[in-house]
């Protein structure tokens, strides 16, 4: 195999361990995807410096988001310690049992801490709901520029690469 075959093959993987990666909470997929179109980008020289910044401008809005959004519906939603902490130990602990496991262990650790903290059942339920929301809302978004951005880079591969 070539190096320009070995490149391809590299940013294919990448592309797709961007888009796995975006299913997991706070793990920048699309920063995977960006390091992708880099490499396109110094093998190729095929995407514009305006492109680059607009989509590292993207890639940054993603994560800040990724990471501010689950701590903006805790704050509107007036979350206690206990749910923080428990959320975070029943996603650790959901990390063993696959991304969807880690989403529900997180969801049933908030559920956990809430009531460990003396809310009653109903209200934990709602507050667990709602730090579940805003986690996927952040990994959709997140799934989302990961998908288009290694759609972008497919796209580009089959016109610049000779296969």
């Amino acid at each position: 195999m070539s190096v320009d075959s070995w490149l391809i093959v590299l940013v294919l993987l990448l592309c797709l361990i961007g888009i796995v990666a975006s299913l997991v909470p706070t793990i920048p997929g699309g920063l995977i995807n960006y390091i992708a179109l880099l490499l396109i980008y110094y093998k190729y020289n095929s995407f514009s410096k305006t492109f680059l910044i607009v989509w590292a401008v993207i890639m940054v809005l993603a994560i800040v988001i990724d990471y501010f959004m689950p701590v903006w519906f805790a704050k509107k939603y007036g979350f206690t310690m206990y749910r923080l902490w428990f959320s975070l130990i029943g996603m650790v602990i959901g990390i063993f049992f696959t991304p969807v496991g880690m989403v529900l262990g997180m969801l049933i650790g908030a559920l956990a801490g809430e009531i460990i903290g003396g809310r009653e059942k109903v209200t934990a339920i709602k507050k667990g709901i709602a730090r579940f929301a805003g986690t996927m809302l952040s990994i959709v978004l997140k799934l989302i520029v990961s998908i288009v951005l290694s759609v972008y880079i497919f796209v580009e591969l089959t016109r610049v690469a000779q296969f």
